[in-house]
């Protein structure tokens, strides 16, 4: 029995079970903090205003030029009760200079469009959260796991974003004020859905990071920073969400694998490092594609669809591609897995339909997960080949990662920092214990993929300059007996 919706459909089913889009690779943090911001409003705002004002030229992509699309002059007499008195020319130079300024504070995180639905501002209260659906549904899927099982009162990081969200005395806020109060509300058309129970340890540890930063965020009453640090954690939780999916629910798939996020410190210089490094992000894409491939497997087989035999299998996937062009392409791909590579009918069925879907679409999970890492400064380019990827770990995201393992004015010794990364993350430095788990890539106690070579004087160096960097940030101290402590003062 074939199937009758075709290989896009199977893929938003898949995504709607993840309870997020992993296509728009152009995701930025900013983003997943506003769809964030907005699950907790229940709604968001036009921003109309604001936008006019903060966006003066448009890029005209295709013709090469900028347009001028929202005028000062224009906007001067829509808006006269804001500026009652700019009449010279050296007022409207100051008007001028104002719109520059408004727009490199909004848009810091360069996501500011003419169009408010399409725009996440660099967030400073409520009245800035718009519509934009960039995120593609990764902040409702953070806000069901931050209120699973306790609803919003109960989560330290709901509480903390709505308190921040109504103060507009910050400097941010008082700049835009005027252009905000005129921002109309926009009540979301579904609430978000409650989750009864959290049962992914992974997801469990997750949350627990939330609300660490959460509560330290609270103490420090840094609101413009704590919010950027919102956006890397919330970054990494899904970027770590998704890597991990398959492992969680292919049960019954004896292969599964966990790669580890190995972090090359070295900025490159440790070559076996940046190798390993480089096969661990590797290891992780493969992870999400194998994850994908056991969805559909499962769903050709609920449904009785899975053919056995060739000649099915060829009928079956005539059907599902729909136009010729598909059609063609995908049966090719189903004839060189069954002929080249020697695969199942099953495994050559889904393994093809698979690939085909992940290449007719604009983005990938795979983009996805660099532009998530790389925005949020886990990720970062290996020597000069920007296309190749290993994990990394700026000073920025590195703090964030320590705040949210740490509690505040508890010490923590250096070594035990690293395994509760490694327990609660799967973040790998280079430890010695660490060495197995980097040679098969595998968290686990089999081999994923090809055994991966290291050396191991080069991990222990590795380790070193984490300790050095965490120094350098001032969250952990040496002292004479040769004792590193981490401390979130």
């Amino acid at each position: 029995m074939a199937r009758q919706d075709g290989i896009e459909q199977i893929f938003k089913d898949i995504y709607q079970t993840l309870g997020y889009t992993p296509t728009n690779n152009s995701i930025k943090p900013v983003h997943i903090v506003n769809g964030l911001c907005r699950a907790c409003l229940g709604g968001y705002y036009d921003t109309r205003p604001l936008n006019r004002t903060a966006v003066w030229w448009v890029r005209k992509q295709k013709a090469g030029f900028d347009e001028e699309r929202n005028p000062s002059n224009a906007l001067l007499e829509e808006y006269s009760t804001l500026w009652p008195n700019v009449a010279t020319s050296q007022q409207q130079a100051r008007f001028e200079d104002f719109r520059r300024l408004l727009k490199a504070t909004y848009g810091a995180d360069g996501a500011v469009y003419e169009q408010g639905d399409q725009s996440s501002f660099t967030l400073a209260n409520e009245r800035a959260v718009t519509g934009d659906r960039s995120h593609n549904g990764v902040g409702r899927f953070l806000y069901r796991l931050l209120t699973a099982g306790r609803g919003a009162a109960g989560s330290p990081t709901v509480a903390w974003l709505l308190e921040v969200l109504q103060d507009n005395t910050d400097p941010w806020s008082t700049l835009a004020w005027p252009l905000l109060e005129r921002s109309q509300w926009r009540p979301d058309s579904t609430s978000e859905e409650a989750v009864e129970s959290l049962d992914s340890p992974i997801m469990r540890g997750l949350r627990a990071a939330f609300d660490r930063l959460a509560q330290f965020e609270r103490r420090r009453r840094s609101k413009l920073s704590g919010l950027r640090r919102l956006g890397l954690l919330s970054s990494f939780a899904t970027f770590l969400h998704l890597i991990t999916r398959w492992v969680e629910t292919a049960k019954s798939d004896e292969q599964a694998a966990r790669p580890p996020i190995l972090f090359d410190v070295s900025e490159g210089t440790l070559r076996s490092v940046a190798i390993a490094s480089h096969a661990s992000f590797r290891a992780a894409g493969q992870a999400v594609e194998q994850f994908l491939r056991y969805r559909v497997k499962v769903a050709f087989e609920s449904e009785g669809s899975l053919p056995t035999s060739d000649d099915d299998a060829r009928a079956f996937l005539t059907q599902l591609a729909g136009e010729e062009k598909n059609r063609e392409r995908l049966l090719q791909r189903f004839i060189a897995l069954r002929q080249s590579e020697g695969y199942s009918v099953a495994d050559a069925v889904v393994r093809s339909v698979v690939d085909q879907g992940l290449e007719s679409r604009t983005g990938s999970p795979m983009g996805f997960l660099k532009e998530l890492g790389r925005r949020a400064g886990f990720v970062g380019p290996w020597g000069n080949r920007s296309e190749r990827k290993r994990y990394q770990v700026t000073s920025d995201f590195l703090e964030v990662l320590v705040i949210a393992t740490v509690d505040q004015g508890e010490p923590v010794e250096f070594p035990a920092l690293l395994d509760q990364w490694r327990s609660q993350f799967g973040v790998v430095v280079g430890q010695e214990k660490d060495d197995d788990v980097i040679r098969r890539n595998n968290l686990l106690p089999y081999v994923f993929g090809l055994p991966t070579p290291v050396d191991e004087d080069e991990l222990r160096q590795n380790v070193k300059l984490l300790k050095r960097h965490l120094e350098d940030i001032g969250y952990a101290h040496t002292y004479a007996d040769g004792t590193t402590i981490v401390l979130v003062e």
